[in-house]
Formats: C-alpha cells, structure tokens, sequence
C-alpha cells in the first residue's frame, strides 16, 4: 500500500550520520486506515487516519519501506518531519527538479522519478550498488549529473566574483566621484583665498 501523492518526499540523511553517508527520500503522510470496532459498530467502513513514513533509496525501487512512523522515526529525520507537520502540499525538492534537465527526455526523467531519483543531485549520489538498477545508461547518467553540478558549482562561483568584482568598481566610481568633488571644492576655496 503506497500513497505516492499524499507522501510528500524530500532528501535528508538520518539524524546524526556522518556526511559520507547518502542521503534517502524520506516522506510522512496520513492515511486512512480502517477501525474495525467503529465500523462493526457503525455498519459501514469507518476510517481514521494513520501518521505513516515512507523511506525509498534512490536508485533502488525495491527498497521501500512504508509503514506506520514511531517517535524514533521522527527523530532520525526531523526536517521531512517538520516540513510534514507544517503541511507542506508540495515535495520539498532541493536541486535540480530531474525533469527541467535538458540531458533527459520526458520519459526517462519519469522512469528516474520513479526510483526516487527526483533531483540531478539525487542522481549524481546514487550509490554503485543501485546506479545499474535505473537502466542500461545509469553509470553514463549519473556522471553526467556530477559533471553538470561541477560545472553549475564553477559557474556559479565565477558569477559571484564577477560580481564582488563589479562591485568593487562601483565603490572605487564612487570614490573617484567623491574625489573629485573634493578636489573641484579645494580649488575654489584656493581661488577664493
């Protein structure tokens, strides 16, 4: 039983591991759950609803878990929590949604979604183990994916020291503006003296 779509799902690590360990999908949601003695006693089904986590590995279809959440589960992962308690309507994606990625069609962006792989970042950290599990091209995709991030990650720190130095030019403007002024207003007051 899975509620894909009532199960938000983000990408956190369990509380407290090391940052070497991969990061999973993790999702809390409610479902309705059948009461048995409500509904003998009411003659029709009566539901109510069940706190549930689901944990998938990405990369690994086969490896989901979904079952009712306990205390512990809420403490090894306190941000997919949070954002669930905060009834969150949307997944909490950080990164790259795998379908706006121009390296991937329609279809495989579905088939990458489907394996919980929803972000480029989730595919460029797919484990070996699971990597050939999304396909024939999971090694080439997922170098791709690293590649594509290192190139954003230079870009991205080349932007900012265009920036900072744009930014410095604006001030050293500014100051040879002021300079100036200063200068005109020295000269007067000499001609005036």
């Amino acid at each position: 039983m899975t509620f894909d779509d009532n199960c938000p799902m983000m990408m956190e690590r369990e509380f407290g591991l090391p940052e070497n360990v991969p990061q999973i999908a993790v999702g809390f949601c409610l479902v309705p759950t059948p009461d048995k003695k409500k509904s003998a006693v009411a003659g029709y089904p009566v539901f109510n609803e069940r706190e549930y986590i689901k944990l998938v590995v990405p990369g690994d279809k086969n490896s989901e878990y979904f079952q009712p959440s306990t205390d512990a589960d809420r403490r090894k992962f306190p941000n997919a929590y949070q954002a669930f308690k905060n009834r969150e309507s949307k997944p909490v994606v950080e990164g790259m949604p795998i379908e706006q990625w121009p390296q991937v069609t329609r279809a495989m962006a579905m088939t990458l979604k489907a394996a919980s792989i929803h972000t480029v970042e989730a595919l460029a950290s797919v484990h070996d183990g699971h990597i050939g599990k999304i396909g024939n091209n999971g090694h080439e995709l997922r170098a791709k994916a690293k590649a594509f991030l290192d190139t954003a990650k230079d870009a991205a720190a080349s932007q900012q020291l265009a920036a900072e130095n744009q930014k410095l030019k604006d001030q050293m403007a500014a100051m040879q503006e002021q300079i100036n002024v200063l200068a005109k207003a020295a000269e007067k007051k000499k001609k005036a003296a």
